[in-house]
């Protein structure tokens, strides 16, 4: 990554400015944001894993904004114990609704992939061996927890800003 951003920001910066630099969460590692502190970069990224111990900053009212189909989205200023960085909330409806619906189509999945394996028992040429209905039943929850794992079913994100 270091590499990366040195290039871009010889082909971007001048000498009175550097490029505010926008991070995915799948790079954002400690290690990375430390290299962009210690070179003088500003950065945004959406913070990894959840956030928990968080306060929003009463000082602040919160922003709204509209994204590309005019869904609006709140976006508030927050500060994480422990830490020294700038944070935002981001609430999203939208989003809430999406990851909900994401969640009940997870439950439906891993509830008709049950149904299927006790369906099984039952067939001529079925599944029975108890052995092998346990390994079907593993692959399952480990499919589903998987799923949830990637898609992390929180409505808020918060954003890390240096």
């Amino acid at each position: 990554m270091e590499h990366i951003i040195e290039e871009l920001s010889k082909r971007t910066s001048s000498i009175d400015r550097k490029p505010v630099v926008f991070v995915d969460s799948g790079i954002s590692s400690e290690a990375n944001l430390k290299m962009l502190r210690d070179k003088g970069f500003e950065y945004m990224c959406v913070s990894r894993g959840g956030i928990n111990k968080y306060q929003i900053d009463t000082k602040t009212e919160p922003v709204t904004i509209n994204d590309k189909r005019n869904q609006p989205i709140s976006l508030q200023k927050a500060t994480v114990e422990g830490s020294t960085d700038n944070f935002i909330l981001v609430d999203s409806h939208a989003k809430a609704l999406k990851e909900q619906s994401m969640s009940g189509r997870l439950t439906e999945k891993f509830e008709q992939a049950i149904a299927e394996t006790k369906q099984s028992l039952y067939k001529k040429s079925g599944i029975k061996q108890y052995n092998k209905v346990w390994e079907r039943i593993g692959r399952i929850k480990k499919g589903i927890i998987v799923w949830k794992t990637f898609a992390r079913l929180k409505p808020n994100r918060i954003l890390k800003i240096m």
